[in-house]
């Protein structure tokens, strides 16, 4: 899916999930908090044979690693992951209809600018910069990051993520939990959970668990869906996680 950098790694292009967190005016969900988190366990079943390859070759094999910083590590490329710069604020249309079986009852349907929407909790604030929308309730210290390409170059999900990990190998305490193909939406995807330790911002300090599920729309546009939020309380996260994967929709 970095702050100065709040994971290990930025994707070479529209999407980079390990960009830190980036401040500026914001819109907030509006909705009650609370209600019970569904956990489902995404299958990491090999897809098929994609329908449509991506339009290009990979073409970039230029993840710029940068030097290590205060025991952590930036990198800077496809997502940016880098925080405290100021975003835009922009307006997110809501739906009060019922939510999805599997997600709490009072979670909300937010509509993006963007052009997708999820189900969110109340309170997690909106902000935009350039082609990566984070979405986070503590100021960034957990988040959710949408990266949007329409042009991805990658041969598959599975190949751009790996490649993507190849610049977070050195980054302390780095662990790969899980990288596998799988179908999203009955579309060609994979997806990715990793660990590390930050050490480059004080509101990302610390150990540090991700997830993002990556998959390419019948259309051709690459989605990355990227969850980063502190070791402790993971399990929680996870759930919303998944919870919002549920939720998802794109267009």
């Amino acid at each position: 899916m970095p702050y100065a950098q709040d994971t290990p790694y930025n994707h070479v292009g529209p999407h980079d999930p390990t960009a830190p967190h980036h401040h500026g005016s914001s819109t907030a969900v509006q909705g009650s908090h609370g209600g019970r988190e569904g956990h489902e366990t995404y299958a990491h079943a090999s897809a098929p044979a994609p329908a449509k390859r991506y339009r290009r070759v990979l073409a970039v094999a230029a993840l710029v690693i940068a030097a290590a910083l205060l025991g952590g590590a930036g990198v800077f490329g496809f997502l940016r992951l880098t925080a405290d710069e100021g975003g835009q604020e922009q307006r997110t249309g809501q739906d009060d209809g019922k939510a999805p079986r599997g997600i709490p009852a009072d979670w909300k349907r937010v509509y993006d600018p963007d052009g997708f929407s999820l189900m969110l909790p109340e309170g997690w604030q909106r902000r935009a910069n350039g082609t990566q929308v984070d979405y986070t309730p503590d100021d960034g210290r957990s988040f959710l990051r949408i990266g949007v390409d329409k042009s991805p170059q990658a041969e598959s999900p599975y190949a751009h993520q790996l490649q993507l990990e190849k610049g977070l190998l050195n980054y302390k305490d780095y662990k790969r939990l899980h990288l596998d193909s799988n179908t999203f939406r009955g579309q060609h995807g994979a997806l990715w959970e990793f660990s590390w330790t930050s050490g480059v911002n004080n509101r990302t300090k610390g150990p540090r668990r991700a997830i993002e599920q990556t998959y390419v729309s019948k259309d051709g546009v690459e989605y990355a869906i990227y969850l980063s939020a502190p070791a402790a309380g993971w399990d929680k996260s996870r759930q919303q996680f998944d919870s919002m994967l549920r939720g998802w929709r794109e267009g």
